[in-house]
Parts: C-alpha cells; sequence; structure tokens
C-alpha cells in the first residue's frame, strides 16, 4: 500500500526571532490514516526531471507557493520538511538595469522512495532589463553573455539527479540541458538569456525576456548520519559583451565566472529554512 503525508508546514518565524527551533521530521514514522492517497513518487531515475515539471506547470498557471506544496504533497508523496515558507525569505537586488527576487531551497521528504527533493527559484520583478542594450526591433537575440543560477547547501550531499527550468515572460518553459558543475555541495548552471520588443503589429510596444522566472530541483538521498541541512541560492545575470564561461559550487557557495570585469551583477538569496536529513 502506498503511504502519503500530508503537507506540512510550521508558521514563520517572525522578525524578532534570535533562533529557530528544530521540530523532528516524522520521516521513518508511519502516515496517520488522514494522510493516505493515491499519490506516486517519482522515478528514480528522473525525479527532479518529473518534480521540476509538474513545478513550473503550476506556476504558469499561477499558483501560490502553498498550493504547489499541497499538490507536491497530494500527486508526488512529498512532503515539505524545511519549516519555512520560501516566498517570504527572497532577497532583492535594485538597479537601473536590474531587479531580480532569488528563493532558497525549500526542502521536501518523499516517504515511498525515500528521497530529498529541494527547491530553489528566480524572478525578474519588473522589466529592467531592458536597459541592458537589447535592440530597438522585435525578435529574440541574446541579451549579453550566458546568464547562471545554482543552488549549494551547507553539508554534502548524495545527489541523485538534478533539473534547471526556465520561463519565459508568457509562461511558456525550456529546460537546460546540462549542468555547468555538479557535486555533493550543490549544484550551477549557466543559460543565454534572451530578450524582444513585443507588439510589433501595432497592439502596443512592450518587451518581453526568456528567462523571466525558473526554478531549480536536485534530488538526493539520506547518506550517514542525520544532518541539519540548509541552502541558498545565486543568479548572476550580464549584458553587452560580458558573460558567464564557468559556474563553481562548493561547500555553502556559489561562484560565477566573467568574461569582463563589468556589465554584470549577482544576487543571492536569504539562508532557507533548516530541515533535518536522516
Amino acid at each position: 500500500m502506498r503511504i502519503c503525508l500530508k503537507l506540512v508546514q510550521a508558521a514563520a518565524a517572525t522578525a524578532s526571532c534570535v533562533a529557530m527551533t528544530l521540530v523532528a521530521v516524522p520521516a521513518h514514522s508511519a502516515a496517520p490514516d488522514s494522510a493516505r492517497g493515491a499519490c506516486d513518487s517519482p522515478p528514480a531515475t528522473r525525479g527532479a526531471t518529473v518534480v521540476d515539471g509538474l513545478v513550473a506547470r503550476l506556476t504558469a498557471r499561477g499558483f501560490s507557493e502553498r498550493a504547489i506544496d499541497r499538490s507536491l504533497a497530494s500527486k508526488l508523496c512529498l512532503v515539505r520538511i524545511d519549516h519555512g515558507t520560501a516566498g517570504d525569505r527572497g532577497a532583492h537586488l535594485r538597479s537601473s538595469n536590474s531587479a531580480v527576487k532569488v528563493t532558497p531551497p525549500s526542502i521536501y521528504w518523499d516517504r515511498q522512495a525515500a528521497r530529498y527533493y529541494a527547491i530553489s527559484k528566480w524572478k525578474w520583478v519588473n522589466e529592467s532589463y531592458k536597459n541592458d542594450g537589447m535592440s530597438s526591433t522585435c525578435g529574440w537575440r541574446n541579451l549579453g553573455g550566458n546568464d547562471g543560477f545554482g543552488t549549494s547547501f551547507n553539508k554534502g550531499l548524495l545527489l541523485t539527479g538534478y533539473s534547471l527550468t526556465v520561463m519565459y515572460s508568457g509562461g511558456k518553459s525550456w529546460t537546460v540541458a546540462n549542468a555547468a558543475d555538479a557535486n555533493a555541495s550543490g549544484v550551477g548552471y549557466r543559460f543565454q538569456d534572451k530578450a524582444t520588443r513585443t507588439g510589433c503589429d501595432g497592439s502596443g510596444i512592450g518587451v518581453a525576456i526568456n528567462s523571466a522566472r525558473g526554478q531549480q530541483v536536485i534530488s538526493f538521498k539520506k547518506s550517514g548520519k542525520c544532518k541539519t541541512v540548509y541552502g541558498f541560492a545565486k543568479f548572476g545575470h550580464s549584458w553587452d559583451e560580458t558573460g558567464i564561461n564557468g559556474v563553481g559550487v562548493g561547500p555553502y557557495s556559489v561562484s560565477f565566472q566573467w568574461t569582463k570585469n563589468e556589465n554584470s551583477w549577482v544576487v543571492a538569496s536569504q539562508p532557507g529554512a533548516t530541515a533535518k536529513v536522516c
């Protein structure tokens, strides 16, 4: 019989809190009768891709973070165990050229398949990329060189899969084929952002980008002794003649190697909420 656990979320800590009290995660106990349902764990060989695809579809339909959590629990048996609300932990960077929110990894436990999943995200909160030298005519063109995104954890993990989905302004999505770096500390990608003018048919001039938002899914297994795990995510943007030609992921670190020391910026999330991984 397949057993699915209901979504468990603790209230977000207030600004006056000094420390977070960890709640024991019932990862190895039986699920209550009320939690039993027809969820199906993602397949081991492509679990990260399946989770990534579901979250991408729900995001495109405008689902909230809590609604996505409920769907992950009911459809894929993923129980959120980091006791935090990812949507409240973003960091903003604003300038004349950029405005991006980066969300640290939320961590889920697949009770049936005994695997963990971490999901981190970014989102452009305005259209200031139009100041980064995009063409004045319609048609998709590179917006400078490669951009980058990576997630890193405070503890070494036994990774079993990873995936990155990038979404257009209008909701259509595409998947980055290969990671630039992947190891026990996390995963990093680089990808080519493109932008275009819209409304060339006379409906009104606007702008669009092929990387308006994105998400990274990393799956991993328990290994060794129990660990208190948390992570963070980082996004790197470039324009004009600058690009990213390398991404490095280390213990709680993500770095980008730039082709030039100009026309670029990075923004990192705050640390994510902690989860007990056993």
